[in-house]
């Protein structure tokens, strides 16, 4: 090769190659969509013991037996104790948990059986 030509190519250009599209973008949002994925997924496994325990406990119903008996009036007070009564079997056998006001502290209305569900 003659010296002169060799002197007037010059160094060979230096090639960078990029990354171009949509891949620097993806690759983020796909990181992102895959945390949110096992984020929901761990929290679900997560859940399930306590979900069974929720689904094993039994209803609660709550009785104002002295409410009923004070607005029975002239009323006999024996048969208000009975149809009560009857009432908390049947909701007993069903599954539930039937308690007095008087044991309760506090609770939500709609817990209260009877009398509009209302406790005085």
């Amino acid at each position: 090769m003659p010296p002169e030509r060799h002197l007037q190519e010059g160094p060979a250009p230096v090639k960078t190659s990029r990354r171009g599209g949509a891949a620097p973008i993806l690759m983020p949002l796909l990181v992102l969509a895959l945390c949110v994925v096992a984020g929901y997924l761990g929290a679900r496994i997560a859940m399930r013991p306590l979900w069974a325990r929720v689904a094993e406990m039994s209803p609660v119903a709550v009785f104002d037996l002295q409410r009923a008996l004070a607005d029975a009036g002239g009323q006999n007070k024996d048969a208000v104790v009975r149809r009560y009564d009857a009432i908390a079997r049947r909701l007993a056998q069903a599954g539930y948990l039937v308690l007095d006001a008087q044991a309760v502290l506090s609770a939500p209305d709609a817990l209260y059986v009877g009398n509009g569900g209302k406790p005085q």
